[in-house]
């Protein structure tokens, strides 16, 4: 009996060193693999076409697309061009310094004290883009604006209080400048509900509901903690609404704009009126020039006869309609926009201003 369990026993030794031989070949196999076979190997076959249309969805389109190590990074959670980190991901024999934590959004990042040196303070530059209806057209699709406000819209609106218009935000931390003033360090980020785009939505909201049309204004954080990928969690929240309530009609995704000099100034984007300082107001239009979306025209529509509207009643409320080749998700609805209102140079107190008033506009064209 006692043979047969020291026999068993160097069995098992035996098929440990095995077992343990394997794997610091896989460990050597894969150190050679990425350092010494050339980089140029080693690129994913993503065709510039899917790389610009289906990856972008997943970064902010407004900034560089970032290269392909980084979206394998997001997919396999390590970087493959680092065999240390790869290996760090299995053996804690190879584990790298714990990453720097990123600041929360309520907070500027944080900087090494210095009692002797003070923030750089710079005022904030000011601009009134001056638009009678038309649109900034950065696709190569033909538009007839004419044509467009002559025709109706491809639904209708009853002012009895059904839900049929969904407010939501897919940057929902947008926030505000403080003053005239900016200083280094400065965070165009906030949480706080009462400081940032969601204040603005609001106010959208209530105009919207005095005129009796029924508002579902949906407050989900899609941009934190992860900024990447917000579109996707905010088509997420659409569909989800839109399924509770089958009488949307509209989708505003209520943004605010982002405008910064090359010396760190900031933009505001404002006009005068009724003797108040207001945040000008834009609306963003995806199209089908990337992917495929049917109600692109229906949704450009609804901007024109918006901004035509608001042209009227608020001369330089409204600034040119941006055109785009991305969709936006608004690819799910006959009236769905964004709505840019004021920048990151303008103050919440301008933004809802403005918002008020584009909101009369909305409301106007909706119940005829």
């Amino acid at each position: 009996m006692k043979k047969f369990k020291f026999t068993t026993f160097i069995i098992s030794l035996r098929r440990l060193r095995f077992t343990g031989l394997i794997f610091c070949i896989m460990i050597l196999s894969g150190i050679i693999l990425t350092v010494l076979i050339p980089k140029a190997t080693q690129q994913l076959s993503f065709s510039e076409s899917f790389y610009q249309t289906i990856i972008r969805t997943q970064f902010n389109a407004d900034s560089p697309l970032p290269d392909k190590s980084r979206i394998l990074e997001s997919i396999l959670g390590f970087n493959p061009e680092n065999p240390i980190e790869i290996l760090s991901d299995s053996q804690a024999l190879f584990s790298l310094p714990a990453p720097t934590p990123v600041p929360s959004p309520t907070a500027p990042p944080a900087t090494t004290p210095n009692p002797t040196v003070a923030p750089e303070q710079k005022p904030i530059a000011e601009y009134n883009i001056k638009s009678s209806p038309e649109i900034a057209n950065k696709t190569s699709l033909p538009v007839d604006v004419p044509a467009l406000l002559k025709e109706p819209l491809g639904f209708r609106i009853t002012a009895d209080g059904t839900v049929q218009v969904l407010i939501i935000h897919t940057h929902t931390t947008e926030s505000y400048a403080s003053g005239e003033y900016s200083f280094t360090g400065d965070s165009d980020r906030n949480l706080d509900e009462t400081k940032n785009i969601v204040t603005v939505g609001a106010e959208i909201a209530k105009v919207l509901r005095n005129h009796g049309i029924g508002v579902y204004h949906d407050t989900t954080v899609h941009d934190y903690p992860s900024y990447n990928g917000a579109y996707n969690r905010a088509l997420a929240t659409a569909k989800s609404r839109m399924a509770e309530h089958p009488g949307i009609r509209v989708i505003l995704d209520v943004h605010r704009d982002g405008i910064t000099q090359e010396d760190g100034t900031k933009v505001k984007v404002a006009t005068d009126i009724n003797g108040e300082k207001v945040a000008q107001c834009m609306f963003v239009i995806g199209s089908n020039a990337l992917l495929t979306h049917d109600y692109w025209q229906e949704n450009l529509k609804l901007a024109c006869k918006i901004q035509a509207e608001a042209s009227k009643l608020y001369p330089n409320l409204m600034r040119p309609i941006y055109l785009r080749e991305e969709r936006f998700n608004q690819q799910i609805s006959t009236g769905s926009v964004i709505l840019e209102v004021g920048s990151n140079g303008n103050t919440l107190e301008e933004a809802k201003l403005g918002a008020g008033y584009v909101a009369q506009a909305i409301a106007n064209i909706l119940k005829k």
